[in-house]
């Protein structure tokens, strides 16, 4: 078969088309974006398209008909979508039909059966690093910033045990050592892997949660944590990173113009409410707050309208407002040590010798030495 002929179009007018193609799969209003591939160095192009069958006839607009979508199944468009990656260096290429899968910015069948397929050939041929290599990978900033901010704390730990590293710091530093290998270790793992188990996770930690309240371990008036005879465990932690893991990827599915609308707002409420629900009854009242931060985060980072979250911050005003006014009544919303936390939080002079003496320590290190005198005073 003899060569094609090169087409005499100019590098700029390439570039355009090229990054056009890109935002079809990748941009925040593009028609194909649920079907990108998130694999580092794979980016996809691609283009969506239709495939006339008829037209809507004007009987059918008589009765209501305006939408392809509204017409039987074998009379609709069918839907099209062409892709191809790497986005700036094209090794594989991809051609779906959706047979009467219509068309539009609808996300029609083509693109959701291409997603899978594609992935799964990007998976098998592409030449990702291995071994060791992909250590260079890492965003090593952010990794050596974590030891940097760790040893502040073994540095506190010392200093409050007179300085015995055994006593606190030294269980501290191992704990740390086997979460850093953990976390290189994950760091390894292709991210479409996490996305892929990001719904089995979120199921896990929440079947964790609920065997916390079967039969969890009650320590200090709480039953937080789950025996494992080596060691206990503490599910909310893990349900922390797993309902993130899990709106993130309900939201890559989610074509961006349904991401306001109140149906599709109710499923990532309501996967962050119950998380928060269970621990919340344990109680903790910290990891609860961390978890409605973090899944309202997400969904702000989502593109929810800002009017969702202006009724949460009233309807958390007038939460706070109850709580605070049950306070040593019948139905007293909170427990007592909690009220204590918030009592101190608002003046840690209320029990200088008791919850308060770390805040106010604090406070006379600084005032007394200033931040250049704060290492002395804390080892005094």
């Amino acid at each position: 078969i003899a060569d094609a002929p090169v087409m005499d179009i100019p590098s700029s007018d390439i570039a355009e088309i090229r990054k056009s193609k890109w935002k079809v799969t990748n941009g925040r209003r593009g028609t194909a974006r649920r079907s990108r591939i998130v694999a580092e160095g794979m980016e996809m192009a691609g283009k969506t398209g239709t495939s006339q069958v008829r037209n809507i006839t004007a009987e059918e607009r008589a009765r209501g008909v305006v939408r392809n979508d509204q017409l039987p199944w074998n009379r609709r468009d069918h839907g099209l979508f062409v892709a191809y990656a790497p986005y700036d260096k094209p090794k594989y290429a991809i051609s779906m039909i959706g047979e009467h899968g219509g068309g539009g910015p609808s996300a029609p069948q083509a693109r959701d059966q291409a997603e899978p397929r594609m992935t799964y050939l990007v998976n098998q041929v592409q030449t990702d690093p291995t071994g060791f290599r992909k250590i260079l990978y890492v965003t090593w900033p952010i990794v050596l910033l974590l030891p940097a901010v760790a040893c502040v704390g073994f540095l506190m730990l010392t200093s409050v045990a007179g300085g015995e590293v055994d006593r606190w710091a030294g269980r501290q530093m191992k704990v740390f050592a086997v979460g850093t290998v953990l976390m290189l270790g994950i760091a390894m793992v292709p991210i479409w892997f996490w996305r892929s188990i990001s719904g089995l996770a979120y199921l896990f930690a929440l079947a964790l949660l609920i065997l916390v309240e079967t039969s969890g371990v009650v320590r200090m008036g709480a039953q937080r944590w789950i025996d494992l005879r080596v060691t206990v465990f503490q599910p909310s932690e893990l349900m922390k990173i797993t309902l993130v893991m899990a709106l993130a990827a309900y939201y890559d599915w989610l074509p961006l113009n349904r991401t306001s609308r109140p149906l599709w707002v109710i499923p990532p409420v309501l996967l962050t409410l119950v998380p928060t629900a269970l621990v919340l009854k344990q109680p903790d009242l910290g990891n609860a707050i961390l978890l409605l931060a973090g899944g309202g985060l997400v969904m702000f980072c989502a593109g929810v309208s800002w009017w969702y979250f202006a009724a949460v911050i009233a309807a958390g005003a007038g939460l706070v407002y109850a709580v605070l006014a049950s306070k040593g009544q019948d139905w007293q919303l909170i427990q007592d040590y909690q009220f204590r936390r918030i009592d101190t939080f608002l003046d840690p002079s209320s029990d200088p010798l008791g919850a308060g003496y770390n805040i106010t320590q604090s406070k006379i290190a600084l005032g007394s030495g200033g931040s250049s005198r704060i290492r002395s005073a804390v080892f005094q």
